[in-house]
């Protein structure tokens, strides 16, 4: 990770198990760098956010390594992280079932370990002061889908006692000079189908990389979100698109389904303008529930700003990652209780003897009245014809970027195939033309959508 400069700030800490192991890391920094290592998409994800701004640091790190008990010639895998900052608050990233080890040996998801041991990292014992956690160096392997193999095999945390003073990831100009940070907003579309050849499979996975149109003098915020779904019936659904990685340069998209058979999957990410106006940016997970849930439960999560708004701001969330099979799949992210302080995501399913494994839900949170960004939702039946809006309030001053991501789905039958999308069929500085729904025999109640529009 020779990437990481001294004032790198970390903003979020992820950590992805699949059968007893650590599946996948990621790391976000505050400048929207992110730096991904493993394979995502396992059993369990916990999610840890700092904010430098106020002071908080991540001050101590546990790692546990151990080998398969029952598997000739095993590697030493890493089976925990845990982390720790300086205002109580934690990551445990470890199987739910996780127990002490006893004479070295202890069982983590379903599989027996030997050789365990808790390796503690504690930058004050080596004399570093003012020492905060940077990142992390080892080695992990990367498949397609989740394997056995996957996961991260050689790990270790990079301290620093540097901080940055400024946070541009929010939003917010830069401390350095103004015109230098300011860049505008860009957007890209990706169709599995059509840019990558895809031919129907069970499970999928793509990552592609998107340059700017020219160099960015910050990495710039990155938003994405799924506007096709064409998966079929069996294990469906389980999809995720991420950015996993953003520089001053591009970024990379991945986009995977697991298990169910896939026949194409797109996405669109919107590059957010920085310097035009302040913005705050995150996700989270149905996992971050308050009080923890299972899969029958919905969840709800709070959500602070990083910095408090002077009044309430426009809101907007929309699906990230959805895994809710074999069931009927209906599920919606929505936002209540705004204020200038925070905001509270909830994340539902409504049929009788409903559930869902789990979900990731984006959000966007703007200064309400501004007017370069624009944002709403739309619902579409099947069946339903394209149609044509005004946009709110006045036109823009020219034709605006316009992002969308489905944040709403019903479908009744889980013996259909998961088909549904969302599109523009045409645009200006005064209208937009909206096209969503379903084809083919699958059976739509409904399907919603997010939009922002930015000029």
């Amino acid at each position: 990770m020779d990437f990481i400069k001294p004032d790198f700030s970390l903003r979020t800490v992820t950590v992805e198990m699949n059968g007893g192991v650590v599946a996948g890391l990621s790391v976000r920094y505050t400048n929207g760098l992110l730096a991904a290592a493993g394979t995502s998409g396992g059993d369990r994800r916990v999610t840890l956010t700092v904010r430098p701004e106020d002071g908080e640091k991540i001050i101590a790190c546990s790692i546990e390594t151990g080998c398969s008990k029952n598997e000739a010639d095993a590697k030493t895998r890493v089976t925990a992280i845990r982390l720790h900052t300086n205002r109580g608050n934690d990551l445990y990233g470890q199987p739910e079932s996780w127990k002490a080890a006893v004479n070295s040996e202890g069982v983590r998801g379903s599989t027996t370990f030997k050789a365990l041991t808790m390796h503690h990292f504690d930058p004050l014992l080596d004399e570093l002061d003012d020492a905060r956690l940077k990142g992390f160096c080892g080695f992990g392997v990367t498949t397609s889908t989740m394997t056995y193999q996957s996961g991260i095999y050689r790990l270790a945390p990079i301290w620093g006692n540097k901080e940055v003073g400024y946070f541009p990831a929010s939003g917010r100009p830069c401390h350095r000079r103004p015109s230098h940070c300011r860049h505008e907003s860009e957007l890209f579309q990706y169709n599995c189908s059509k840019d990558e050849n895809w031919a129907a499979a069970p499970g999928h996975y793509s990552v592609s990389s998107h340059d700017f149109a020219k160099i960015r003098p910050i990495a710039p915020t990155v938003i994405t979100g799924f506007t096709k779904l064409d998966v079929g019936s069996v294990d469906a659904l389980r999809v995720a698109v991420s950015t996993p990685t953003v520089t001053e340069a591009g970024f990379k998209l991945s986009l995977k389904s697991h298990l169910s058979m896939t026949y194409d999957l797109s996405a669109n990410a919107l590059v957010l303008p920085n310097g035009r106006f302040p913005f705050q940016h995150g996700y989270v997970d149905a996992g971050q529930s308050i009080g923890g849930r299972r899969r029958e439960q919905n969840a709800t999560v709070s959500v602070i700003f990083s910095q408090a708004f002077t009044e309430d701001p426009t809101c907007c969330v929309w699906f990230t990652e959805i895994s809710q099979p074999n069931t009927p799949r209906n599920l919606k992210a929505t936002v209540q209780n705004i204020s200038r302080l925070g905001m509270t995501i909830m994340i539902e399913s409504w049929v009788a003897n409903h559930q869902f494994e789990g979900a990731q839900v984006g959000w966007l949170a703007w200064p309400a009245k501004h007017k370069a960004i624009k944002a709403g939702n739309e619902y579409f039946t099947r069946g339903q014809q394209p149609w044509e809006m005004k946009w709110p309030g006045d036109p823009f001053s020219k034709d605006p970027k316009i992002f969308c991501a489905f944040n709403y789905i019903d479908f009744a039958n889980p013996a259909d195939a998961v088909r549904a999308r969302v599109f523009y069929e045409s645009a200006t500085k005064e209208k937009v033309k909206w096209t969503a729904g379903t084809w083919e025999d699958t059976v739509m109640d409904r399907l919603g959508f997010c939009w922002i529009a930015i000029e």
